[in-house]
Formats: structure tokens, C-alpha cells, sequence
């Protein structure tokens, strides 16, 4: 019996794979022009997966359409393009047509660059990061799989402090804190050049002012003699962006404290480097501290003993504590915390 359905299954799969083929080659054998893309791009992209899979493979996929498959249409305008160029009856690449089989053709010579293969190498390591957690157990294979995307040795150990601090963390959360702090480091540096421009120690977020520098707030406070709301929080703090989304886009609360509050948001991430002068250890954190982040972290812990984020600490005009609160989404208690009445 076991016999007997191995038979059929194997006719049945050879009888598939023989339809399968057959039907893949009447698809190359099918011209496509611009129109045929516009009108109906769902089934373009879906025959062009279908050669791509069939020939070559997803990571080949990735590579020429796109992650999600966005560049599928850019990819066959160039090929109409392309065709139009080295075709001496027409230059019109919009009445254009080709086959599927001239368009696997220009896919295939780009496969032949001399680069492919390294591009390959760094899709196929961020799909396996992407899948992964932080962990310093396996950090010497996920290290090698970073260095295949291309990050350097400093950028690794940068990496690895991250994955100390935010152990269990997904990486590609993980790679979006160190991301947005790279950007934060290239505007400190800007804002370097440019120390008078004021508006370099600040941005907005809902409509709401925001201090990213710790001592330009207090300053601003000080001078406008009002409270200030520290807000701890993080590049990878998930919770984070979901309390901004849910009270910082409430029209009282963003009035109040643009009315009333100087907000400083204090990432505990924030990899920028400190000044040589401003490296030490830290007794509270059990280590030496090298970007704005530790400070951060340290005045968290120390001041507040408290080290979880979103955290928000609401100082009077002498800088004593008033109130605190950690993540919530509840507008009433974030009114409360601030001390608006309804």
C-alpha cells in the first residue's frame, strides 16, 4: 500500500512539475508593455515573481523588486527603455513591448555584476539578523553576520553595547535605535558649527516643543521660570512611541505643556560621544560612561531610582519632584500626573 501511494504521489508531482514548466514557458513567450503594467499591475508582479522563483530565487527577488516587491515596475520600465533605445524603429519606451523572456535577459545580466554576490551576502545576513534576537550569547555569530552587511569593527562593538543593554531585544528594533543615533550623533556635530542657532537644541513632535539637550532645557525653564517634565525614554522604546501616539496627540495636554512645561526627552540610547573631559565611571551603573545615553541612564537610576522607560518625572521651578508616572495610555491619568484639572 505505502508502495502504491509513493507511485502516485511521485506521478502526481512529475505530472505538476511537467504543467508547471509548461505553462512557465508560455509565460516568457508573453509580451508586457507600459500599459499592460498600469492596467494591471498585480498580475505583472505576480508573472514576474513567477519567472524570478522559477530561474533564479527569492533572495534574487529581494534584490531586483525590492523587499516587498515595490521595484517590480521600475525594473520593467528600464527594460522597456532599454529596448526602445536599441530598437531603430522606435524610441518610444510607452509603446513598447517585450517578452518576459527579454526581460529575464536584462535580470540575468544584472545578476552577472561583479557585485551581486556581496549583495547577496548582505540580504541574505539581514534576513537571518531580522529573525533574531539580542543576545550576548550568540553574539559571536550574529557579530560575523553583521560584518557581512558591511558595519565595521567600531560599529560592531557600538552594537554589542546595545545588545548588553537591551539583551532578548529583536534586533531589527535594536538596529533602529542605532540608526536614529548615528543621525543624532551627525546633528550634534552639526549643531557644533552652529552653537547660536537655538533652534538646533530642540524639535517638535505632535505639535509639541521638545529639549533634546538636557542643559539647554534647564536653561530655557530657568529663564522662563517654569517646571520641567523630564522624559526618559529610548530610540528602541516601543511603549514609548505608543504613549507619544496616544497623549502627546491630545489637544489639552500638548497646550499645557507648551503653555506651562519645558519637556526635555532624555534618551537613554542616545550613543552620541562624550567629550574626552566628560568620560568617567560610574559607580551607579557599574561602569565607565562614554555617550550621553549613560548620562542619562545615570541620572535616571540615581535621581530617581527608577530605570525602566517610558519613565516621566514632573520637576516644580526649584527642580524638586512633583510626580511621576511610568507607560500608560490613559489620557485621564496623564492629566492627572500633570496636574490638569478637568
Amino acid at each position: 500500500m505505502k508502495i502504491l501511494l509513493t507511485i502516485i504521489s511521485f506521478l502526481f508531482i512529475s505530472y505538476a512539475y511537467g504543467q508547471n514548466k509548461q505553462e512557465y514557458k508560455q509565460l516568457l513567450k508573453k509580451e508586457l508593455s507600459l500599459q499592460h503594467i498600469m492596467e494591471d499591475p498585480e498580475e505583472f508582479n505576480r508573472n514576474l515573481k513567477t519567472i524570478i522563483y522559477h530561474t533564479l530565487d527569492s533572495i534574487d527577488y529581494q534584490i531586483l523588486c525590492g523587499p516587498a516587491g515595490n521595484n517590480a515596475s521600475l525594473l520593467a520600465l528600464g527594460a522597456l527603455k532599454n529596448s526602445a533605445n536599441s530598437n531603430s524603429a522606435s524610441e518610444d519606451y510607452i509603446t513598447e513591448k517585450i517578452t518576459y523572456q527579454k526581460l529575464l535577459e536584462q535580470l540575468m545580466q544584472v545578476r552577472e555584476m561583479e557585485d551581486y554576490p556581496k549583495i547577496r551576502e548582505v540580504v541574505i545576513a539581514k534576513n537571518q539578523l531580522e529573525k533574531r534576537y539580542a543576545s550576548q550569547s550568540d553574539w559571536p555569530n550574529d557579530k560575523n553576520l553583521f560584518l557581512k552587511m558591511g558595519f565595521n569593527e567600531q560599529q560592531t562593538n557600538e552594537i554589542y553595547e546595545l545588545v548588553i543593554e537591551h539583551e532578548g531585544l529583536p534586533y531589527i528594533e535594536l538596529l533602529g535605535s542605532y540608526v536614529q543615533s548615528l543621525k543624532q550623533e551627525k546633528e550634534e556635530a552639526k549643531a557644533k558649527k552652529t552653537r547660536n542657532d537655538k533652534t538646533k537644541e530642540f524639535f517638535y513632535l505632535h505639535g509639541i516643543k521638545i529639549y533634546k539637550d538636557y542643559q539647554a532645557g534647564i536653561r530655557e525653564a530657568e529663564e522662563a521660570n517654569r517646571p520641567v517634565l523630564l522624559y526618559f525614554t529610548g530610540f528602541a522604546c516601543v511603549n514609548g512611541r505608543k504613549m507619544e501616539d496616544s497623549l502627546f496627540m491630545n489637544d489639552e495636554i500638548a497646550k499645557h505643556i507648551n503653555d506651562n512645561l519645558v519637556l526635555i526627552s532624555l534618551y537613554v540610547d542616545d550613543r552620541s560621544r562624550l567629550e574626552e573631559s566628560e568620560i568617567r565611571y560610574s559607580e551607579t551603573l557599574g561602569r565607565e560612561m562614554k555617550i550621553k545615553g549613560h548620562v542619562y541612564q545615570e541620572m535616571q537610576v540615581k535621581e530617581f531610582n527608577a530605570n525602566g522607560q517610558p519613565f516621566l518625572v514632573l520637576l516644580n521651578t526649584n527642580k524638586e519632584e512633583v510626580s511621576r508616572i511610568g507607560y500608560t495610555k490613559s489620557v485621564d491619568d496623564f492629566k492627572a500626573f500633570l496636574g490638569i484639572k478637568n
